[in-house]
């Protein structure tokens, strides 16, 4: 759904007019992201999971993290995973050189182990959070679509006015949204997890006779 159709939905649901003076286009933007992160922050949702490529430097063992990341899932050079260790560990083997078969996250910032000796590709499989949408280079974007599935926009709705309740000083408009939010968590977090459960496929032993 776009952002336009979001904000829409949000105003409705708060029983606002679309020309209330205090919420123009640059705050509701600036409620709908705070609103995504929200949701991003409930879960490591199946639809913001992506992945990126970052490149070593030689004899440097840290390279930034990123904005976008929440968690790393996986990490791989060329097809082969790092070992996922505790920082304790990676210091001790930061006077060793060579390809990295390790890292850690400190600081927000990977550091890789041994410290490379080379520029390595580094292909992270990650959960993330969503960019953000509308106000882009002082203009708007009303045509931005969060990864968010469209099925669950009222969980981001329901977000965003308990927000909006915050803003106003509406305490029966943030309880209404809290619980029209704790109810989407419930189904999402069903959902998602029927979704990722495995199916036992029947065999027969003669299959192979």
């Amino acid at each position: 759904m776009q952002l336009s159709a979001i904000k829409t939905n949000i105003l409705d649901n708060c029983g606002l007019a679309a020309d209330d003076p205090r919420f123009p286009t640059a705050t509701l933007d600036r409620i709908v992201n705070r609103a995504l992160r929200r949701v991003a922050s409930e879960q490591n949702w199946p639809w913001d999971e992506g992945r990126l490529a970052i490149s070593t430097v030689a004899d440097t063992q840290t390279v930034a993290l990123g904005t976008a990341v929440k968690q790393i899932i996986r990490a791989e050079i060329e097809g082969r995973d790092l070992v996922l260790i505790q920082p304790q560990v990676g210091g001790q083997a930061s006077q060793d050189t060579g390809r990295p078969q390790a890292y850690w996250v400190e600081n927000n910032n990977y550091n890789f182990a041994p410290v490379p000796d080379a520029v390595f590709t580094v292909t992270v499989a990650y959960h993330g959070y969503e960019n953000p949408l509308g106000s882009v280079a002082g203009g708007t974007n009303d045509t931005d679509t969060p990864n968010l599935p469209d099925a669950y926009i009222d969980f981001l709705v329901a977000h965003a006015s308990m927000l909006i309740g915050i803003t106003i000083r509406d305490t029966e408009l943030f309880a209404m949204a809290d619980q029209e939010r704790k109810m989407w968590l419930r189904r999402m977090v069903d959902d998602t997890r029927r979704s990722a459960s495995t199916v036992q496929i029947k065999t027969r032993r003669d299959w192979w006779l």
